[in-house]
């Protein structure tokens, strides 16, 4: 052992012998020598702790020249150097050492400092750190390996582990390796080989590690993944038709999902380009005289000119109030972009302002798609978060799904513009790409236009009407026409004198639909043409839609309503389509208008807020309305009534305050419902700040009940203020929606807040729950109310979303005082958990929490995780046992690779692999089973899961 020992300190002492010394060094420097000096508050580490007691001298060097020396002076318990180094030169590299006195050495410290005249470096609160070490090995230190990806086939690159080691002593290392299952590697010297097996994909991790070949055996590493890909095909784009129309049509949009073959099923993405031939407009002499004007507001913009360049000089933007120029700027090269710094003059609020864009490369002059309204002062865009300016003159819109819509900048424009499409693969290895391209062309000749011919739906024996399609039909070039007829096989249509369509049918007692093309063509050499589709019907009968009673809608205080299905409440004999409308019922006053006011002398700062009003689900209209603005204490901030701004019902609110960061809340008084409402949503106060504007108004929603369109004709509603209880009437209407009788019913649905039983419920899941950060990924349970009798009779059930600390609020309606339930919970994939004793609403009111003991569920059926109490995870095929099944279920989904919101996923990540396994692998081995009180003996477990395991 001694000898080892011996051993190990020899390689130490060959590795790191510092300077001795038999005294302190001499170092002195002379400051009338140097014209400039710098300030370094500095903390010296020693062996990467604090330095040793004694003698400690810092130095500060220009090569062998001393440039500045100090000792340490404590503070707070810690030492620090205050050193101050000399210099000739305006910059300069310092090096340092530092005297120990306790080893009588001089260490270099690992660190080296470039100064400034006059520069500070380092503070007491955060020191300039120095590195020094004596007798001290290093660990290796393995990092940056990269990643690697590759397709099927392909090789992954040979590592040179050396460039990604640092060993500050040079000590030999031995490179190895772990791995996952399936990467194969091989390392000779320092070059590691990583293959894997002919056909595989996936992903693998390798952790390579250097350790020192001496006697300390100190060791670095490095994780690496690797992943092998299917092989990528590129998406192939097929030639996209271009499209030609008149000056007053609109081209059509263009499917471009439909013109791409794309093989392996990769996401998309769509771009397009003007591919633009040089123009030769003229530069146009755009002037504005400020002095004209008594008001301006300012626009910082950039503009995207796709195909074009906004890079060249004297591009020029301008806005313009009808065709008067009232502002133009040139483009100025601004952090990587060009922006246009452009002031716009007027005499008028409420100016809709247009703009045009020069570009001096391509020599063109286009219309812009943006318009705004002008506002005194106001300010549209910064330099770091421009307004955009989409210029051009065809404009390309693409949804993420491939649906290109296109629309003319300037109505008046006509030409050809060649426009590249294309389509890239997302989420893929090499990102394939492949382009087309199409001609968008406008003529100079109006296409005749045929439209809003009126369907029609009749019963037997009534007759289809006639149509007079010159009422239909706009020709404004005087061109002859021809009138088309398609897609007709029953209904038979005759072109009589004065373009009157007869229509009958064909056999006379066909009923049915059908969708005829009505075209209208010119007869030129162009043959522009547009076309109607009309829907004609005849039907044998026509019945009523009829609502059955809808049950009143509950919901706790501050909380949501279930999504009322209006659609399951109606009987409709005729399959005919609903159209399905609801208004909040007005009932009778009970409020008169408030006598709001307010002083605006006894605060010194403001804001100014611009908003439109929807109050109990309808635009407001008319003055008599009031909107008013709240500080977090009550105090009245601001007060206004509406204004009318063109179309527009405005509120111009001044907020008032003393101070910044007030979360700013409003009430709103209806003057036709005659009751005072809270309104969604807050603001921040800020001085000065502007929210809204006339032409962008902010958009307010005020009432107590919160009622919008759910899925398939639903009404979802929520409650707007978390303290409100009590009850609004909602009127529904559903109308046949394409009938000749439009026939209708109307019921009213009464929703209910805080009048129902609520349960105040904590539950967490075992599997969705973290006891480390004591959160709970969101989810749904259904939690069921049993009468305690013997029967168990099921009372009322709700689903409910818990929220990441397993809290919810629930309303029961047919929840009463005097009898006494358990509480059932379920979830998708828990064991189901009763409460352990009955439980009884007081006032309406319960609470329960399971998480808090295990005597809170019935036969102590949970299990722990840190503090708390979980339901317990694994019964993916619910059927009261975690068991071999629920293993079988979880293991093939696994082995599937299923991904989503599964009953196999158990601890929420989305995905079903080895963790969600093991969840359902320690709820079998530990026998999770249901008890309840009419199972309250532990039932035998069918084919249990059993085996020595390691938990």
């Amino acid at each position: 052992m001694k000898k080892s020992l011996s051993f190990f300190i020899a390689i130490l002492l060959c590795h790191f012998t510092p300077a001795q010394q038999k005294s302190p060094p001499a170092w002195q420097v002379n400051p009338n020598q140097y014209q400039y000096n710098a300030t370094v508050t500095a903390k010296v580490m020693y062996n990467n702790g604090s330095i040793p007691e004694g003698t400690v001298i810092l130095g500060a060097f220009a090569g062998n020249e001393v440039r500045g020396t100090a000792t340490p002076l404590s503070f707070g318990g810690e030492k620090y150097f205050f050193l101050t180094v000399y210099t000739n030169n305006s910059s300069e590299n310092i090096t340092f050492k530092v005297y120990f006195g306790s080893v009588d050495s001089v260490l270099d410290a690992s660190e080296q400092l470039t100064i400034l005249a006059n520069g500070v470096y380092g503070s007491l609160s955060d020191p300039y750190l120095l590195h020094t070490f004596f007798l001290f090995n290093h660990a290796p230190v393995v990092s940056g390996i990269p990643n690697q990806t590759v397709e099927s086939g392909s090789s992954f690159a040979v590592i040179n582990l050396s460039n990604y080691l640092v060993e500050q002593e040079n000590d030999p290392v031995i490179w190895s390796y772990r791995k996952n299952a399936h990467i194969l590697v091989n390392i000779s010297d320092s070059t590691a080989t990583v293959t894997y097996p002919a056909l595989w994909t996936g992903t693998d991790t390798v952790i390579f590690r250097a350790t020192e070949n001496n006697a300390s055996g100190l060791y670095g590493e490095d994780t690496v993944v690797f992943s092998v890909v299917r092989i990528d095909h590129a998406p192939l784009f097929n030639s996209i038709p271009g499209q030609t129309i008149g000056k007053n049509t609109l081209f059509a949009p263009a499917n471009l999902r439909s013109y791409v073959t794309e093989t392996d099923g990769d996401s998309l993405a769509w771009s397009y380009m003007y591919i633009t031939a040089g123009g030769n407009d003229a530069v146009p002499v755009w002037t504005v005289n400020p002095a004209l004007f008594n008001a301006s507001m300012t626009v910082t913009a950039e503009v995207n000119f796709p195909g074009g360049t906004i890079n060249g000089n004297n591009n020029l933007l301008a806005a313009f109030v009808g065709g008067q120029v009232r502002g133009v700027a040139s483009g100025i090269n601004f952090a990587g972009k060009q922006l246009f710094f452009l002031t716009i003059y007027s005499n008028t609020v409420g100016d809709s302002i247009t703009f045009r864009y020069y570009d001096t490369t391509v020599m063109k002059n286009v219309a812009v798609k943006q318009k705004t309204t002008f506002v005194t002062n106001a300010s549209l865009g910064t330099p770091s978060v421009p307004y955009t300016i989409d210029a051009g003159d065809v404009y390309v819109s693409i949804n993420q799904n491939g649906l290109a819509s296109f629309a003319r900048n300037d109505a008046t424009w006509f030409g050809s513009n060649r426009i590249r499409f294309t389509v890239r693969d997302t989420g893929t290895l090499n990102g394939y790409q492949d382009t087309t391209s199409a001609v968008y062309t406008v003529l100079n000749d109006n296409t005749p236009l045929i439209s809003a011919i009126p369907d029609q739906s009749v019963v037997a024996p009534q007759s289809f009407s006639s149509i007079s399609l010159n009422t239909y039909i706009t020709e404004l070039d005087g061109d002859g026409i021809t009138i088309s007829i398609f897609n007709n096989t029953h209904v038979q249509v005759n072109i009589g004198s004065g373009n009157v369509a007869n229509i009958s049918v064909t056999p006379p007692d066909w009923s049915g639909t059908e969708h005829v093309i009505f075209r209208v063509t010119d007869n030129t050499a162009n043959a522009l043409y547009t076309q109607d589709t009309v829907t004609l019907n005849l039907r044998s009968t026509d019945n009523t839609p009829v609502f059955g009673t809808i049950p009143t809608q509950f919901a706790a205080r501050g909380g949501s309503f279930q999504t009322l299905n209006i659609l399951s409440y109606i009987t409709e004999t005729d399959g005919d389509s609903l159209a399905i409308s609801y208004s909040i019922k007005q009932m009778p006053p009970n409020v008169s208008s408030p006598s709001w006011v307010i002083n605006p002398s006894l605060f010194q700062q403001n804001m100014t807020v611009t908003a439109e009003l929807t109050s109990a689900g309808i635009k407001t209209t008319g003055t008599l309305h009031k909107l008013a603005a709240y500080a977090p204490n009550g105090e009245l901030r601001g007060v206004a009534t509406p204004l009318q701004f063109g179309n527009k019902w405005l509120y111009f609110l001044t907020v008032y305050a003393n101070g910044a960061g007030e979360n700013i809340t409003f009430k709103f008084y209806d003057a036709v419902m005659q009751k005072i409402y809270p309104v969604q949503g807050s603001v921040v106060f800020a001085s000065n700040a502007i929210l809204g504007s006339p032409s962008s108004p902010l958009q307010m929603n005020a009432g107590y009940i919160m009622f919008t369109a759910g899925p398939n004709r639903g009404i979802a509603a929520a409650t707007m203020d978390s303290t409100w209880t009590g009850t609004e009437t909602l009127t529904v209407i559903a109308t046949d929606a394409v009938t000749p009788n439009h026939y209708g019913d109307t019921t009213e649905v009464l929703y209910q807040v805080g009048g129902a039983a609520e349960l105040q419920l904590t539950v967490l899941l075992e599997g969705l729950y973290n006891a480390a950060t004591d959160m709970m990924i969101a989810d749904s349970v259904s939690v069921v109310l049993i009468r305690t009798s013997g029967l168990y009779e099921r009372v009322d059930s709700m689903l409910t979303k818990l929220t990441n600390r397993g809290s919810s609020n629930i309303a029961f309606a047919a929840a009463n005082q005097t009898d006494s339930y358990y509480l059932v919970i379920k979830h998708r994939n828990s064991i189901e958990t009763w409460s352990r004793l009955p439980m009884q609403f007081v006032n309406n009111f319960a609470v329960y929490n399971f998480s808090t003991d295990s005597a809170k569920a019935y036969g102590n059926n949970m299990r722990k995780k840190g503090a708390k109490w979980c339901l317990m995870s694994g019964d993916v095929n619910q059927d009261g046992f975690v068991d071999f099944s629920d293993l079988t279920q979880v293991d093939n989904a696994s082995f599937n690779y299923l991904s989503g919101y599964l009953p196999e996923d158990l601890n929420g990540d989305n995905f079903v692999d080895f963790s969600d396994l093991t969840i359902a692998d320690n709820g079998a081995y530990n026998y999770s089973i249901l008890i309840s009180p009419q199972y309250p003996v532990k039932r035998p477990v069918p084919n249990p899961v059993r085996g020595n395991r390691n938990r």
